[in-house]
């Protein structure tokens, strides 16, 4: 049977169906659920009508979902504009779990627009559409880079029944596939023993960007698995200083194990590149007192440092030390850098890290709501500090009209953070 001829028996069938239940059908725009169908069974109905058609069967889909489906299925599989049959996918989304079946399908559309909505429907609705996982794990290696991103995407909402479609592609051939195979497998099931197997094997790759993004899917189990913590600590030898960076960072969750730690992340602390310096001073700063012992040495970076690193280990000192004067000081001395440095934003988001304890900064926070790449990031940190960072009220007052409303949002938010006075209008 010709998509149109079954399309008007689908039609027909879903009016004699619902032709005895009593009720009248809602309508959107002046047409019910079974007339904006019928426009898409008619030759002579536009392309932009029936895009409109589309649109107005999906509002209406809850009406009747099973038969929604039936012809949104049939649109999308045979429909020559992609736009159409996009936003079938689209309305077949609305219908809920009756469209599973057609949602997969709409996987193997030859429009990679489309394959890339079906993929996005389907991890919205999490693990429901787990039975699509091997469908949407052949797609990490699509040719187009946009849908195989939007399926690891997908994958990664899908939880435990993601985790059997991912494993073949933890060692698939293409190391870019690899990449978004452990990425996908860290977001859908980080905690299962089986997924800790297969990030732990990734995680000795031969490929840089696999062992790091394994290892920073292994971090958050540093503290309760030794063999994660052994991953850590030998990747700190690894050839690649992205790799040794994102390991570093990771031994900052080893909790009560870190003592065990802190001789290979404190020389890190003097090695010649940056991120590697930053990298060491942030698992210092995560491990907080438990790595007092590293503190002399973290003073003999600070006083050497003139690049990256500087804004976490200041950040370190105050965690290691408890002492918050001399990291708000030399922090808000970063801001006063302005945008243009590479370490000024980093520097304000330590202090808002630090809290009420960074409130000696306040004058360089405020100064900061003048720098346009700084506004909004000291916005958030002067609510952090609280009623401590008063003074700054009459900067944070000038940024309730900015043109930006997220901007204006967070100088709000701050000036109630500040106290109960009612910000100026």
């Amino acid at each position: 049977m010709r998509p149109r001829y079954l399309l008007a028996a689908l039609l027909v069938s879903a009016a004699l169906a619902g032709s005895g239940c009593g009720a009248q059908e809602r309508t959107i725009e002046g047409r019910t659920r079974t007339q904006w169908a019928a426009l898409l069974d008619s030759p002579a109905t536009p392309m932009l009508e029936r895009r409109e058609a589309v649109n107005g069967v999906g509002l209406l889909a809850q009406d009747d979902p099973a038969a929604s489906v039936r012809v949104l299925a049939l649109v999308r599989g045979s429909d020559a504009d992609e736009e159409t049959r996009r936003r079938a996918v689209l309305a077949l989304a609305a219908c809920g779990l009756p469209a599973a079946r057609a949602l997969e399908a709409a996987l193997d559309d030859a429009s990679p627009r489309v394959v890339e909505t079906a993929a996005a429907a389907l991890g919205g609705w999490g693990e429901r559409a787990s039975p699509a996982a091997p469908k949407l794990a052949a797609l990490l290696a699509a040719p187009q880079s946009s849908v195989a991103h939007q399926a690891a995407l997908a994958l990664g909402h899908l939880g435990p029944g993601a985790v059997e479609a991912l494993a073949p592609l933890v060692v698939h051939s293409q190391p870019s596939v690899r990449v978004l195979a452990v990425g996908a497998l860290a977001k859908a099931d980080p905690d299962s023993a089986r997924a800790l197997a297969l990030l732990l094997s990734a995680a000795k790759d031969a490929d840089w960007n696999v062992r790091k993004r394994a290892l920073a899917a292994l971090a958050p189990r540093a503290s309760d698995a030794q063999g994660v913590r052994t991953a850590l600590a030998q990747a700190l030898d690894d050839p690649h200083p992205f790799v040794v960076a994102t390991a570093a960072r990771g031994l900052g969750e080893t909790g009560p194990h870190a003592a065990a730690f802190l001789p290979r992340l404190t020389p890190l602390l003097a090695h010649e590149q940056g991120p590697l310096r930053a990298a060491a001073a942030h698992a210092l700063a995560r491990l907080g007192p438990l790595a007092r012992t590293a503190l002399p040495a973290l003073e003999a970076a600070l006083a050497q440092e003139q690049g990256l690193a500087a804004a976490a280990l200041w950040l370190a000192r105050w965690r290691l030390s408890g002492e918050a004067l001399p990291s708000a000081r030399g922090l808000a001395q970063l801001v006063r850098l302005g945008a243009e440095a590479p370490t000024a934003l980093e520097a304000v988001e330590a202090l808002r890290s630090m809290g009420p304890a960074a409130a000696d900064a306040t004058q360089a926070l405020a100064r900061a709501l003048s720098d346009r790449g700084l506004r909004l990031a000291a916005a958030r940190a002067l609510e952090a500090i609280g009623p401590a960072a008063r003074a700054a009220r009459p900067a944070l007052d000038a940024l309730v009209h900015d043109p930006n409303v997220v901007v204006r949002e967070a100088a709000l938010s701050a000036l109630r953070a500040l106290g109960p006075q009612e910000a100026s209008k």
